[in-house]
């Protein structure tokens, strides 16, 4: 069984985070531990990943519990800080601006660097990525935003769900992005084809 939030939409070590970083000092005290480690695996059975009935699941629960009460504080916690502070200029490379995310947080969370670990955060870190370009377009008159997601090479349909626009004027914009293109290219044939000849020709 999978939900939105399940195996297919979320990997089983990010669930097991975002699920322990719900968790106070009180229910990861000593006494009231192994109650919070089945009340965790609970709430994932729920969500369609299968952990009180897996030993590896319940394992690597364990063990990100484990590390949290180790930490004082959850990986999520540090992540979201590491996410909120990305800049559309730090995500130029969302791939080297996740190897270096995973490296400045993973000191704390050596977990985190496991390779499986890295595709799933290169994920977020685009979707961060997407939703600053989309806020960024949206600041912009005009067709200045249409143009700047075109230019990232976002997908169309991406474009008119993100930007709230009918498919018409996608087309519109597209068709003049692409007639700007040809005239470009018309000018600097005809640059090149007098390029030995004097400046006054030129003009």
């Amino acid at each position: 069984m999978t939900t939105p939030n399940g195996p297919e939409k979320e990997p089983l070590w990010l669930a097991i985070e975002n699920q322990i970083s719900g968790l106070g000092s009180h229910d990861l005290a000593e006494d009231n531990l192994e109650n919070a480690v089945q009340q965790v695996a609970g709430s994932l059975d729920d969500i369609g990943f299968d952990v009180s009935g897996n030993a590896g699941h319940m394992l690597a629960l364990r063990g990100a519990i484990g590390a949290r009460v180790s930490a004082g504080r959850s990986l999520m916690e540090d992540l979201k800080k590491a996410f909120a502070a990305l800049t559309l200029e730090d995500l130029s490379s969302p791939y080297v601006a996740t190897v270096r995310l995973v490296d400045q947080v993973g000191g704390d969370w050596p977990a985190l660097k496991d390779s499986e670990r890295r595709p799933h955060v290169i994920r977020i870190v685009e979707g961060i990525k997407l939703d600053l370009l989309v806020a960024k377009a949206k600041e912009l008159e005009g067709d200045g935003g249409v143009r700047l997601l075109l230019a990232e090479g976002l997908d169309p349909e991406v474009i008119i769900e993100r930007m709230g626009i009918a498919r018409d004027e996608l087309d519109r914009v597209m068709a003049a992005v692409e007639a700007e293109r040809v005239e470009r290219a018309r000018v600097a044939e005809l640059l090149e084809s007098v390029a030995e000849r004097g400046e006054s020709h030129q003009i």
